[in-house]
C-alpha cells in the first residue's frame, strides 16, 4: 500500500494550475480594490475632519466676540462692508478702529489675526461677513451673516459654513 502511494505520479494538471492562478488573481484584485477604496475614503474623511475642526475653531472666536458685542461699539460712519473693500476684505469696524472679519486672507478678531490650527488649511476667498435683513423687522437688532470657507492646500476639498449673529441695540438712559 505504501509502495502504491510512493509510485503514484499523479500531480496537478496544467488546467488546474491555470485555474488556481486565475482564481488567486481575481481574489487579489478584489482585495486590492476594497483596500484601496477604504484607504482613499479614510484620507477623504480625515481631510474633512481637519476642515471641520478648523471651521469650528474660527467660528468659536466669532461667537465669543459677537456674544459680548454691543451695537454701540460698532462704528456707524464706516458702517458694515456688504461689499468687499478694494482688496476683497469683508469686516466690521468698531469705534475703537479694530476690525472683526476677514482681512488680507486672515481672520481678524479685534485686529488680532487668528492663527489656524493646521498649516495644510487656508482661508477661502469666498469668506465674508455681511449684514442681513432682520425677518421680524425688529429695528433693535443688527443681524450679521458670516460665511466661512476653509480650503485644503493638499486636496481640492473645501468646507463652507454659515452662521448668523444678532447684535442687540442697547437702550441708553433717557431713551
Amino acid at each position: 500500500m505504501i509502495q502504491k502511494m510512493i509510485k503514484n505520479y499523479n500531480g496537478i494538471t496544467l488546467v488546474e494550475l491555470v485555474a488556481a492562478i486565475a482564481l488567486l488573481g481575481v481574489i487579489s484584485i478584489l482585495t486590492y480594490s476594497v483596500l484601496f477604496t477604504g484607504i482613499k475614503a479614510n484620507e477623504r474623511i480625515m481631510e474633512e475632519s481637519k476642515l471641520r475642526d478648523e471651521a469650528d475653531y474660527i467660528m468659536t472666536h466669532f461667537i465669543e466676540v459677537f456674544f459680548t458685542l454691543k451695537d454701540s461699539q460698532i462704528d456707524r460712519v464706516n458702517s458694515f462692508y456688504d461689499e468687499p473693500d478694494s482688496n476683497g476684505n469683508y469686516y466690521i469696524r468698531l469705534k475703537t478702529g479694530e476690525k472683526i472679519g476677514f482681512y488680507n486672507g486672515k481672520v481678524l478678531i479685534k485686529d488680532e489675526a487668528i492663527k489656524l490650527l493646521n498649516d495644510d488649511i487656508k482661508l477661502g476667498k469666498n469668506s465674508k461677513i455681511e449684514t442681513t435683513l432682520n425677518s421680524e423687522g425688529d429695528k433693535s437688532i443688527n443681524r450679521f451673516k458670516i460665511t466661512l470657507v476653509v480650503e485644503s492646500k493638499k486636496t481640492d476639498q473645501n468646507l463652507e459654513l454659515e452662521s448668523i449673529f444678532d447684535v442687540f441695540k442697547v437702550r441708553e438712559e433717557g431713551e
